[in-house]
């Protein structure tokens, strides 16, 4: 879902240089085409619930239930991955 209906233009592979312990060591990047109307926005976030069978606040819950497991400790470094 995404680049069909045109919210997402590309995706980039960033590699971490250094990641530190319990920190991924690739990120998937998602580059979007424009910000959205309000409406547009509530569309498309109806539409991730329903792939997910969730609604906002059950997400929400979800990510705090995941709050022990992050520790957050300044940046990091990342490198684009050309993948072809």
């Amino acid at each position: 879902m995404g680049k069909r209906e045109g919210y997402v233009v590309s995706y980039h592979v960033l590699s971490v240089n250094n990641p530190r312990a319990g920190e991924p060591d690739l990120i998937l990047a998602v580059e979007s085409k424009d910000y959205y109307s309000k409406a547009e926005q509530l569309a498309q976030q109806k539409k991730v619930e329903a792939l997910l069978a969730a609604d906002q606040r059950k997400m929400e819950a979800q990510s705090l239930d995941r709050s022990p497991m992050r520790k957050f400790a300044g940046g990091m470094e990342l490198q684009e991955l050309v993948l072809k």
